[in-house]
């Protein structure tokens, strides 16, 4: 009995063994499992700004709601909302590059950038303005074939031709926008041809208002006493633009596009004088221009054209041409334009002056800034080259072992990714001070910058020198916008001291933020122009 009372004892004491075993083995488990969870939260956790940051702007970026596998692009990209910028970073630049424009003239700016100066200190001059007395105007009105209620009975209306005025309107620099207007195409180097866009819409009970306006302002100009009715002139003014706003609002409800190369353009509609409208303009050979809601337009403007008077015509044309440079008339005329735009919804005056002047500035020395930006820090591209060489090789690991990529489809990737050209800043013309001014015309004496800023217009869109726009399948800018009236190129990024690598690959990141995903492309790209090699 004793025998087995010993085997029961020597059983049980085995099962206790094997069950402390697997409590020991249990709790030491848990315990490498609590530790291991502590420490990977410990090495992965960061609650620095820069960190916090990034994690925020992610956050805001993708798209929970995307599943991933259906589509990848929405679930990164999907709540991204249009564009982002270092604010910080951005203030100081806008600061920067606008006292290259208003701030005083000093002894180490460049050439170009005291010519800016000198403009916008013009601009802002309104008793140099007084002291003209509007005679810089009236002289050029003279040479552009003047204006009939300023000329009086010397004006000929067998003599008008609203064509000739163009050309001289283009010789000079001058806009000539008033019946049709050349632009470039939004998202290709096409000409694109519209409708005017300066055409006022005027409140049939402000017409006497403006009527009023008009005949004030021409009184004030010196129209000669000899002149029985300035004020029906300045009436059968107002009718015609009225009818002129109509036919544009009609035909611009429904957006049409239509292609033509230049030859047929001139068949198709002769009626209009396109030998001086696409005057300078040289266009490759089966080229085609955009029409944009021109077919109706085109043909109403014809009857309108036809069924007024010359006089009217280029009293029309003087008219806008007046209104271009109101800001630059002397204080009563200033004043008139200032009391109806205060009435009009329609009508716009500048009245912040500073403004106005630096905005002005900014269009007719357009890129002058941003390339005296760029090449002040010029040293800048160095880090952001390498890491965008970073993420480059990122990229190529991750196109390496992507198992969704056929062996064509990586090819392909490999390809673009290493013929992938990258725009840091601007393209290298920027950082040739002389040649860059000399290419944008301000190296000219400043009667001449004007017209060469305009002329360049139609060398860079459709001339044999033309600006060139890249690949949009291989580009990729890391550029932010200064102003958004001149996108072209423009350093937003500065590497910023004492700031941590994670911190600068966010920015970089958000500057990125600027390119677009093609799907069909299978690359980020970002609509870009460079300078073609025949400009240097």
């Amino acid at each position: 009995m004793s025998d087995s009372r010993t085997k029961r004892w020597r059983e049980s004491k085995s099962v206790v063994s094997v069950i402390l075993i697997i409590v020991f083995v249990a709790l030491l488990t848990a315990v490498i499992v609590v530790w291991k969870l502590n420490s990977f939260d410990q090495e992965t956790t960061y609650s620095s700004k820069e960190c916090v940051d990034s994690a925020f702007f992610f956050l805001e970026v993708i798209d929970l709601g995307v599943d991933p596998c259906a589509n990848f692009y929405n679930f990164t990209c999907g709540n991204y909302k249009g564009d982002l910028v270092v604010g910080n970073l951005q203030n100081g630049i806008d600061r920067t590059v606008k006292e290259l424009i208003v701030g005083p003239v000093r002894e180490n700016d460049s050439r170009s950038v005291k010519l800016q100066k000198k403009y916008y200190q013009a601009c802002m001059n309104v008793t140099a303005i007084e002291e003209d007395e509007n005679e810089a105007l009236k002289k050029l009105f003279r040479k552009l074939g003047n204006w009939p209620v300023l000329a009086g009975n010397g004006w000929k209306e067998d003599e008008f031709n609203w064509g000739n005025v163009v050309e001289k309107c283009k010789d000079v620099g001058l806009y000539y926008d008033w019946f049709i207007n050349i632009d470039k195409a939004e998202y290709e180097n096409r000409l694109q041809v519209s409708p005017p866009n300066n055409v006022n819409k005027i409140d049939p009970k402000l017409k006497q208002k403006y009527v009023n306006l008009m005949t004030n302002v021409v009184r004030l100009l010196g129209a000669p006493s000899n002149i029985s009715n300035v004020s029906e002139s300045m009436k059968d003014v107002a009718t015609f633009e009225i009818e002129l706003s109509k036919i544009i609002e009609s035909e611009t409800s429904d957006p049409k596009e239509t292609e033509y190369v230049a030859d047929d353009v001139k068949s198709r509609f002769p009626s209009m004088p396109w030998p001086s409208i696409l005057k300078n303009v040289t266009l490759p050979k089966n080229d085609k221009i955009v029409f944009v809601n021109m077919e109706g337009y085109l043909k109403k403007l014809k009857e309108l054209l036809d069924k007024t008077s010359k006089r009217i015509q280029a009293n029309y044309i003087f008219w806008k041409l007046t209104e271009s440079f109101s800001a630059f008339l002397s204080y009563k005329i200033r004043k008139e334009f200032e009391t109806y735009s205060g009435i009009s919804r329609h009508y716009r005056f500048p009245r912040d002056r500073k403004g106005y002047c630096y905005g002005i500035t900014s269009t007719v020395f357009a890129y002058i800034s941003e390339a005296e930006y760029v090449r002040r820090h010029s040293a800048a591209r160095t880090p952001v080259q390498r890491m965008v060489e970073n993420v480059k090789s990122v990229l190529y690991y991750h196109l390496g072992n992507a198992k969704w990529l056929s062996q064509s489809d990586r090819s392909l990737a490999f390809f673009k990714l290493r013929n992938m050209e990258v725009l840091i800043g601007g393209p290298e013309e920027m950082y040739d001070e002389d040649g860059f001014e000399h290419f944008l015309g301000v190296d000219l004496r400043i009667g001449k910058v004007l017209r060469h800023r305009r002329a360049i217009f139609f060398e860079w869109h459709s001339g044999p020198k033309r600006v060139d726009i890249l690949d949009r399948n291989n580009t990729i800018e890391i550029i932010c916008q200064v102003d958004r009236s001149r996108d072209l190129y423009n350093l937003d990024f500065v590497k910023p001291k004492h700031t941590p690598d994670q911190a600068r690959f966010y920015q970089v990141a958000v500057l990125l933020g600027h390119t677009k995903y093609l799907p069909e492309e299978n690359v980020m790209c970002k609509d870009a122009i460079k300078l073609d090699e025949t400009e240097k």
